[in-house]
């Protein structure tokens, strides 16, 4: 592996404090770089979870459990309230996949405790506000019932299920992921990974879901998952290094970025247009804080990175950085 490749990013994501954790590249099928801030552990990757469910999903249609079509009322009879909004009772499995559920409010806080005993039975009684599948609305409980119909489907949960058929023919082994109350795999985050197993998953992704001469996920499938299904809003959280300890008395070199993130595309709990001018076929998953793994056909790359910068500001500095000295470079 050659660090020195890293030379530039490394330089540039310090001089702007940017709290880094880890990086790793995969490139024309090798791993050529890695490097860690930190230990070389396995972290809470938040949010890229859900692209994990997401394949899980479409191994699961292909074996013929479900299709993307399926109103998902009729696997969760016993969870559906007295008197179902109609809308409650349309939402199909690829409304869950594209965030376009429907409900009033979306349900991701819930999700850093998840104490709620009933978690599914809970997400369907909520009120509905939109018809499915026309409203994005950025939901970790969708994720969550996604994995809840694989374990009733499957019979095991998503976590047992990816490891068998996802995790152990990479080479990665006894990976933890939290359950609900009801012992159901939270599924739209909590999965822990290093950062050069994420990587790992992206060569995997690069490589249409062929893994050593086994079709990990099909094909077909990730290719419909990657494409944009639906836009997203512009967000903001607030400007980088605004006040912060870390940047005082400090040389300080940041990178100029809009400080408020503009829409992307979304798929199947996939997220696209990152670089929609200079890398339009490029995808990524995305957890929160500042986690990625960056699947580049263009440069035939696969990139993870985890960082901890709690603003879309700081994230995007990052991801400035990333095109500049990584992904321009190879």
């Amino acid at each position: 592996m050659d660090r020195a490749f890293l030379e530039g990013f490394i330089y540039r994501a310090d001089r702007a404090r940017l709290r880094m954790r880890g990086i790793c590249i995969y490139h024309n099928g090798e791993k050529i770089a890695e490097y860690n801030w930190l230990f070389n552990e396995r972290r809470n990757i938040h949010s890229i979870s859900k692209s994990f469910t997401s394949m899980a999903v479409g191994k699961a249609i292909e074996a013929g459990y479900f299709s993307l079509d399926d109103k998902i009322a009729k696997f969760f009879e016993d969870k559906l309230p007295d008197r179902p909004d109609s809308r409650l009772l349309d939402i199909r499995v690829e409304d869950l996949l594209t965030m376009r559920v429907g409900f009033k409010e979306a349900m991701n806080a819930q999700f850093r405790t998840c104490v709620i005993e009933d978690v599914a039975k809970y997400y369907l009684a909520r009120p509905m506000s939109n018809s499915p599948g026309t409203v994005f609305d950025y939901d970790t409980g969708a994720s969550y019932m996604l994995s809840a119909l694989l374990q009733r489907s499957l019979g095991m949960s998503l976590r047992d299920y990816l490891q068998k058929e996802l995790f152990s023919p990479l080479g990665i082994e006894n990976v933890t992921w939290p359950t609900c109350p009801q012992g159901v795999t939270v599924g739209g985050s909590g999965l822990m990974l290093s950062v050069e197993e994420m990587a790992r998953a992206g060569q995997l992704m690069l490589q249409n879901g062929e893994w050593k001469g086994r079709q990990i996920v099909p094909a077909h499938y990730l290719e419909l998952a990657t494409k944009t299904h639906t836009k997203t809003p512009e967000e903001f959280t607030g400007l980088y290094g605004s006040g912060e300890g870390r940047f005082k008395n400090a040389e300080v070199e940041i990178p100029k970025v809009p400080a408020a993130r503009a829409g992307r595309g979304y798929g199947y709990q996939f997220w696209t247009e990152i670089y929609p001018q200079e890398y339009p076929r490029t995808y990524y998953c995305s957890g929160s804080w500042g986690k990625w793994i960056i699947v580049c056909p263009e440069k035939n790359a696969a990139v993870s990175l985890c960082a901890h910068e709690q603003t879309n500001h700081g994230q995007m500095i990052i991801e400035q950085l990333l095109k500049e000295e990584v992904l321009n470079k190879l």
